[in-house]
């Protein structure tokens, strides 16, 4: 029974020993990201978090295509990375007349896609296209709403 528990003893020990040293090693990690952190947050490299929305309207003929163009840019031509996220409503900002899927919007009324234009996109901006084809039989008031998510380089580091 006392070699049992001095194996036991031993191996709770090492075990102690071995957490310790990953605690140690986990620490040191954690400060090592905390100093890195703060010189990123000091040197203000990034500013995050930031948004924007826009809106814009335009009537379209029956059977008619509208092409809007949302291009984020900085105006100190600081690197820019956005995504747009956009909503097109018929009319009015309403749920019911949202395209596609509001309630008073028929299924085949519109045909839309939007896509990033990569070819003129570069770091400097981000261009961003959503078209639109009117197949509901009348002219109509076309709304674009877009919210736009960005990160700016810092202007400390645009050297």
């Amino acid at each position: 029974m006392g070699d049992s528990r001095q194996y036991a003893s031993r191996r709770y020990r090492r075990i102690g020993r071995y957490i310790m040293a990953n605690l140690e090693e986990r620490i040191k990690i954690d400060q090592k990201i905390r100093k890195i952190d703060g010189k990123l947050a000091s040197q203000e490299l990034l500013n995050l978090g930031l948004t924007a929305t826009a809106s814009a309207s335009v009537n379209v003929a029956k059977d008619g295509t509208v092409t809007f163009t949302v291009i984020t840019e900085h105006a100190e031509g600081l690197q820019i990375f956005a995504t747009e996220h956009f909503s097109l409503y018929e009319t009015a900002v309403l749920e019911a007349n949202k395209i596609p899927g509001g309630d008073d919007i028929g299924v085949n009324d519109y045909e839309t896609a939007f896509w990033y234009d990569w070819g003129t996109t570069d770091d400097k901006n981000v261009v961003f296209i959503v078209w639109l084809h009117n197949r509901s039989g009348a002219a109509q008031n076309i709304l674009l709403r877009v919210n736009t998510r960005f990160i700016i380089e810092a202007a400390s580091s645009a050297t």
